[in-house]
This record gives structure tokens, sequence and C-alpha cells, in this order.
């Protein structure tokens, strides 16, 4: 069971735009979601929903049965013994220290070593709100490191879902960025969606959803920036589209940036320097979600958890402090 609850900015849309617009792996087409509609599959409101173009309300909860036999490319995850760093658990959350270059769950053509095959292996029990994602509420990318939340049931999933959409969950990242920014400090109010020429890439675009990323400079090395970005949203590639928005590219973002592009802000006379250190780098994107601030929906207790930015971003940060002038704000 996948659920969805229609919010404000998705009043009066279409069931199926709706559902492609929510960008879960699983839901991966119209087609599908045609598919699911004539087998009786979609319900809105606990009532079967008779056609795609169904328009929806604000509060509506749409609830999706999908299973094997809908879905056209099988993803059913497999138990691997992966290690997992579990900075925080109790006994309807746990709160997971990705490392980078770990996709969160099995996609078509990527279906082992994930979060996911890790936490079938290290959790008896895990939510079923989505069988092919069993316990993930929220994503990070693949190359971006940090805190992860976790649910063992599905009414802790249902009730984490929803401080996430009400936005009631405060999420902060370390990002090592090209250049610095201009102001220093500010917000980036700019919406986000599909990049119409690369099916990979999101952009800033007109017709995107509401997108808000707060930022602020903490060390200033005149050509690089370690920022602090607290996000209100969570839409695809956010963080690394709204700094590529104003020119500040995140170190080693391959797909908004290039090794090229990182290299060509550094100041010739420090350029092998930074060749040779950026070889050294094993995961080369410079984000890391370092910190999480929430009520627990079970047990009412603030949750703050913080974790230090991973190694290679120290030694980077390192790197810089030994090589260019800077200035801590």
């Amino acid at each position: 069971m996948i659920t969805f609850k229609v919010t404000e900015e998705f009043n009066g849309y279409r069931i199926d735009k709706f559902l492609i617009e929510q960008e879960n792996q699983t839901l991966y087409s119209r087609a599908l979601i045609d598919k699911l509609i004539k087998n009786k599959k979609i319900f809105i409101n606990s009532v079967f929903c008779k056609k795609k173009s169904q328009k929806l309300k604000i509060n509506d909860r749409i609830i999706v049965d999908i299973n094997e036999s809908i879905n056209q490319e099988p993803l059913q995850p497999i138990k691997e013994n992966i290690n997992l760093d579990i900075v925080y658990q109790d006994e309807y959350i746990a709160i997971i220290n990705k490392p980078a270059g770990m996709t969160v769950h099995p996609a078509p053509g990527n279906k082992n070593g994930t979060l996911v095959n890790a936490l079938l292996f290290h959790f008896d029990e895990l939510s079923q709100s989505n069988l092919f994602r069993p316990g993930i509420v929220h994503r990070l990318d693949k190359d971006t490191s940090g805190l992860l939340i976790i649910t063992k049931d599905n009414k802790t999933h249902f009730e984490m879902s929803e401080l996430f959409m009400n936005r009631q969950i405060e999420k902060y990242y370390y990002a090592i960025c090209c250049g610095v920014p201009d102001p220093l400090s500010g917000t980036i109010d700019q919406p986000v969606g599909k990049n119409l020429t690369s099916k990979l890439k999101m952009c800033v675009r007109e017709d995107g959803k509401k997108a808000i990323s707060h930022y602020k400079t903490l060390l200033d090395f005149e050509y690089f920036s370690l920022v602090e970005v607290k996000i209100e949203t969570g839409r695809t590639h956010q963080i690394r589209v709204h700094l590529s928005s104003i020119n500040n590219f995140i170190v080693g973002d391959e797909l908004y940036s290039s090794n090229t592009k990182t290299l060509s802000y550094c100041p010739a006379s420090k350029l092998s320097q930074m060749k040779s250190m950026y070889k050294k780098l094993e995961s080369k994107q410079m984000l890391h979600a370092y910190r999480l601030c929430f009520t627990h929906p079970s047990t009412n207790k603030l949750i703050d958890i913080k974790i230090d930015m991973r190694d290679e971003m120290k030694r980077f940060i390192e790197f810089l402090k030994e090589n260019f002038e800077f200035a801590a704000y």
C-alpha cells in the first residue's frame, strides 16, 4: 500500500497527474496508473477511483494497492548483510547515517546494495506502507550522505509522513560550494520541476513545485565556501538545483556541474594541489544531511540529532584551510 494526502498545491489536479507528480519510483508511468485504476487498485477517501481524470480536493486521501502482479517490473527487495551506522533507535523509528554512494531503495537496473536491502537484514520490523520500500519515509540522493529516518510500523510511517508533509521536521545540510554565495545568507524561494532536456535533472521553472531553501555561509575561502542549508520542502535534488541556480554549484556534483567546472573556480596558483586533492576523493559530491529536529509522533519527545560531516568533507575543508585565506561566520 502507498498512501498520499492532497495538499493545497494539488487542489483540482487529476488523479493520474497528481500521482505522477509525487515522483514515486513504484508509480513510474501514467500507463501503470491507468492499469491500477482499471484493476480497482486506487482509492480516494476509501472509494474506488473510477477514472484517471477524476479531480482531487484538498485533504483527499489516496491509497494505491500495488503488488507484483500489477507492477511491470517487480522490485521485491532481498536481505543483504551491509553495515549500517544507526545513530538513534527506539521501538518506533531508527535514524541512519547513510554513506555517500548508497542508493536508498531498489530501482530498475539497481536492485542490490541499497539501504533497503541492508534494512531488511538488520531490522525484524519495518513499516510496509510500500512493498518495495519498507521503512522508507523520505530519501537522500545516492551521493548525498547523512541522516535518514526509518519507520518500524505503518502507524508511525503515516505519522512521520504527516510531519514531513506539514513541514514539521527541520532538515539541515552541509554543502561545500564553488564560489561564495552573495549575499552570504539568504533564502532561495524558487519552484523546482523536471528538466525537459534531461530525464536525470531537475531545474528551477515557473510551473514547478514550490521549493524553499534557507542558506548561510559558515566558511568563506574566496573561491570555495562551506554553506549550511535548511530546507522547508523536500523536492528532488532541491539543494543541488537551488545552489546551482545562484552559481554556487556543490563541489563534485557531476550532474549539475562537472569536475572541470569545479576546478575552474580554483586560482591557477593552487590548481595542481587542487587536482591532486580532488583525485583522492572517492565520493566527490560534497553534500551531507547533518541534523534532523522534530517532535516524535509516538512519544512527543523532541528529537534533535546532529552528526559531523563525513571524513572526506573534513579532509577537503582542511585542505582549503591550508591553501586559502578564509573567514568564519
